[in-house]
């Protein structure tokens, strides 16, 4: 058995010989000094150890951490099982209580990795194998649990002794599960690993994505932590990564269809959805970009932020505002790209707002989302973004408000059961207003102002149709239209 010994030219150690004594290990884990990745503390034979002891100081674990030698055991209060002959001299890091896998009572070897504390402490970014690992299996089956649901983010959230794990479902928070603190440190830290973030970490907030071949999902997997009060907060949003729906198979309104299709299939103007965050924006944007490739021979470039559906034969760029790259100063240079099609993401200040409007008067079909209330609002963010109103009211052509409404469980009729996880809800079906910017509307619009502006159907009457149709029940109706 080989040990790292170059930095301090110290030779190899013979695992086979018989006179290992754990005692020369003292029990504040003997750590080489400034100890490093890949490093490991070993003792000599004939009780001399070069690598003086010191204690782990600063641990973000809160462990017990104890060493295990090579054909050697630990006294029982001490130690947690024992290694073969050849696994070498290792720092192994005990959970505070004996907590396995979901709750279960750890014993021997049932570790979910033996340098995870090591790993959260110096920032190694490879973990070496484990015999029993409980948190890939923990994280494996959480993740599967909410593609079973149809969930679109998982949140852990650490309280007290234990983590807190809900679903998003349908819009809204679903309590899931508990997880014991032991268990949730180790998830926590295979979260960050796959994602490839900081371990030890735990005081400021991370991004970053596990790709779903990690854990075998169906979706790929953004990661968001930020540190709270109580611990650690994570939100994982599964992405789905099947193909974009058919503009039809959406459930819009008719109406809606016959004049998203008109507008692409035009050369040049702007289109605006809006609604609350989770309102079906994005798979809006989607379907219209399917119905783009499907018609064929255009040029298109979307950003982002972030990339949620890869879809062949479109440019698609995400944003990095930690490197500059945001909204507005991707959409100056992919100008220059001889986009036909360009979608922005989120129109977010007056650079981009005004970016978007030039490129939908200069040959461009633009598609972007603007966060108001209604079709009405949107307009009046927009005139207060662009100092050119007549720029504004010549290149919008269409705008889109919609909200996402909760479809009645089939199974159960709004009962609760399995398959809806109790919450009588299923699925969810856009209620949608629109509104065609024609020359009727601007000279209206000119003449009375804002106030005349009329959605071709109002919101809460395209959700009451829904309603009438035996979709959705009052109390979903109530909960979005008379909170």
């Amino acid at each position: 058995m080989e040990r790292r010994s170059s930095p301090a030219r110290i030779g190899q150690c013979d695992s086979n010989r018989p006179n290992w004594n754990p005692a020369l290990l003292p029990g504040t884990a003997p750590v080489a000094a400034g100890l490093r990745p890949a490093v490991e503390p070993c003792i000599l034979p004939g009780g001399k150890n070069p690598l003086r002891p010191q204690p782990l100081k600063n641990s973000t674990t809160r462990r017990k951490v104890h060493a295990f030698l090579p054909g050697g055991r630990m006294p029982p209060s001490t130690s947690g099982g024992t290694p073969d002959a050849t696994s070498g001299a290792r720092v192994r890091c005990a959970p505070r209580r004996g907590i396995g896998n979901y709750g279960r009572d750890a014993g021997g070897d049932d570790w979910s990795n033996p340098w995870l504390g090591i790993m959260m402490k110096t920032g190694i970014t490879k973990a070496p194998d484990t015999a029993a690992d409980s948190a890939p299996r923990v994280l494996e089956d959480l993740i599967h649990q909410a593609e079973r649901a149809n969930a679109s983010d998982i949140h852990l959230q650490m309280i007290g002794e234990t983590a807190r794990v809900a679903f998003r479902l349908d819009g809204l928070m679903t309590p899931a599960m508990e997880l014991p603190e032991a268990v949730a440190e180790r998830v926590f830290g295979r979260i960050k690993f796959l994602a490839r973030l900081k371990t030890y970490q735990e005081s400021l907030p991370q991004d970053g994505r596990i790709d779903k071949s990690f854990v075998g999902a169906q979706n790929d997997i953004r990661v968001a932590t930020y540190p709270t009060v109580t611990g650690e907060k994570i939100v994982l949003r599964l992405f789905a990564q099947s193909n974009a729906p058919v503009l039809r198979e959406l459930e819009l309104p008719e109406g809606v269809c016959v004049e998203l299709e008109h507008f692409l299939r035009g050369t040049s103007g702007l289109l605006l959805l809006t609604g609350p965050a989770g309102s079906g924006k994005t798979t809006t944007i989607y379907s219209c970009l399917r119905y783009l490739t499907e018609l064929g021979g255009r040029h298109m470039i979307t950003v982002e932020d972030p990339v949620e559906q890869i879809i062949p034969g479109i440019m698609q760029t995400e944003v990095n505002e930690a490197r500059g790259l945001d909204f507005a100063c991707a959409a100056r240079h992919l100008l220059r790209q001889d986009p036909q099609v360009l979608v922005i993401g989120e129109i977010r200040d007056d650079q981009t707002a005004n970016l978007a409007i030039r490129a939908g008067l200069t040959g461009h079909l633009v598609i972007s989302t603007l966060h108001a209330g209604s079709c009405k609002g949107v307009f009046e963010r927009l005139l207060v973004m662009c100092r050119d109103h007549y720029a504004v009211w010549s290149a919008v052509e269409l705008v889109l408000n919609q909200r996402l409404v909760r479809r009645v469980c089939h199974a159960c009729n709004g009962a609760g059961c399995a398959d809806c996880l109790q919450t009588g809800y299923r699925g969810r079906v856009p209620a949608v207003e629109w509104l065609r910017v024609d020359d009727a509307l601007r000279r209206k619009v000119r003449e009375q102002g804002l106030d005349s502006i009329v959605p071709a159907q109002p919101l809460e009457f395209a959700a009451r149709r829904v309603l009438q149709q035996g979709i959705t029940n009052q109390t979903e109706f109530d909960r979005i239209f008379n909170p």
